[in-house]
């Protein structure tokens, strides 16, 4: 019962923290502890290494990436974990044989970049 009580606890006091911080706008965006989420970039997660990413169109748009994706799979002959729930498209790539990012993965990574770059112009949240 005190783990539980000592996570609500901890959890209530970063609320209050970012509230704080929220309010006081005096402080240099430079010098804030919480640093914004970048969005639209790769990063790496663990168990196993993994490259992820999130992707977010609209209209027809998505069904267009989502077909191009699964057209770069077939290509490649090497598979991502893609999960589909619109307007979100979540990518994790890694070798699985490896259970870590190969250069495979890197190279799959650049080119759903590119792919995207297409759509990113006109139907992007």
């Amino acid at each position: 019962m005190r783990k539980v009580s000592t996570i609500v606890e901890s959890y209530y006091s970063k609320m209050i923290q970012k509230e704080q911080l929220r309010e006081s706008s005096y402080l240099p965006r430079r010098e804030l502890p919480i640093k914004p989420e970048k969005k639209s970039e790769w990063y790496k997660k663990e168990n196993p290494n993994r490259l992820c990413r999130e992707y977010k169109l609209k209209d027809d748009s998505y069904n267009n990436f989502v077909s191009d994706l699964l057209d770069l799979q077939t290509d490649l002959q090497h598979h991502a974990r893609i999960t589909l729930d619109y307007p979100l498209i979540k990518i994790e790539l890694w070798t699985h044989d490896l259970m870590d990012i190969t250069e495979i993965d890197k190279d799959w990574a650049k080119k759903a970049e590119q792919i995207f770059r297409g759509y990113a112009d006109e139907d992007v949240y």
